[in-house]
């Protein structure tokens, strides 16, 4: 971590310079690092033990394979609408009723703010990629009292008058139900009609962590985690960062504290984007 014949050339340089001699010696240097490692070492040590804590691999959900990522379908849109749209089913294979689609209009109702409403699901109709005169929204739910579209963007942009167009087709064709029109990006991208409103991958992610922790059969379980795998890995690109801190703690457990002392920066930095990331721990 710290080198003193860099330090030594340094003294040597500014002696040369300086009018009078640098009264600083290698020994004072090197007995003042000393002894901030013997303070700072054990706060250091404490930071790793947090550390250890976030550690990915602790969890039982921890993924280390994709198989979204082997099949060369990480980054397509239509996969990701497919699956969203498998899970809004209620008559899906997954046999999970309203357990996914529920929250996951409510949330909608929230960003669209039209709360005001109580959602009838007595009869759902999901649909992808559903044509109209205006074009093909990636999915669309309909239910008695409401319509929702959701269009997803992982890196493309709209079309011309994209959402304006599904925008218009909806009030059209469903006049008399709410209508919640969903845009969804990996960060909540502002789409370019008003009438749509953006939802995150991230908001995405809560409602799928909050289902994968209920009871599922092992299938549906194994299928939700794949797909959350992808979204923290490739979507909101979070991968760095856990192989980052496995690497680090892997390494510390190898090494020892003379590890910790020289890399405590790389050990710093993980902490800082992991709050910056996740501020409420």
């Amino acid at each position: 971590m710290y080198k003193l014949k860099e330090f030594q050339a340094f003294l040597d340089q500014a002696e040369k310079l300086l009018p009078q001699p640098l009264d600083v010696s290698l020994a004072a240097c090197q007995s003042f690092l000393d002894a901030a490692e013997e303070q700072l070492l054990p706060l250091w040590k404490e930071q790793v033990a947090l550390l250890r804590q976030r550690d990915p691999r602790r969890s039982p959900d921890y993924q280390s394979i994709n198989f979204m990522k082997i099949l060369g379908v990480a980054r397509k849109e239509q996969p990701h609408s497919c699956f969203i749209g498998w899970l809004l089913d209620p008559q899906g294979s997954h046999n999970l009723d309203d357990r996914f689609l529920k929250p996951f209009l409510q949330k909608a109702q929230e960003i669209c703010r039209q709360e005001d409403f109580e959602l009838d699901l007595s009869e759902v109709q999901v649909d992808l990629e559903r044509g109209s005169g205006q074009g093909r929204p990636d999915i669309t739910v309909e239910t008695p009292n409401c319509l929702c579209i959701v269009e997803n963007k992982l890196k493309a942009t709209e079309g011309p008058r994209q959402t304006e167009r599904y925008a218009d087709a909806a009030e059209a064709e469903t006049p008399d139900k709410h209508r919640l029109l969903v845009f969804l990006t990996p960060r909540g991208r502002k789409p370019n009609d008003k009438r749509f409103n953006p939802m995150s991958y991230v908001q995405v992610l809560e409602l799928l962590d909050s289902l994968a922790q209920s009871s599922l059969r092992s299938e549906v379980r194994f299928a939700i985690l794949q797909f959350i795998t992808n979204i923290r890995e490739t979507i909101l690109g979070e991968k760095p960062l856990q192989d980052r801190l496995i690497q680090l703690l892997d390494d510390y457990e190898s090494k020892g504290d003379v590890f910790l002392i020289r890399n405590w920066s790389k050990f710093s930095g993980v902490i800082t984007e992991l709050e910056r990331r996740n501020p409420n721990g």
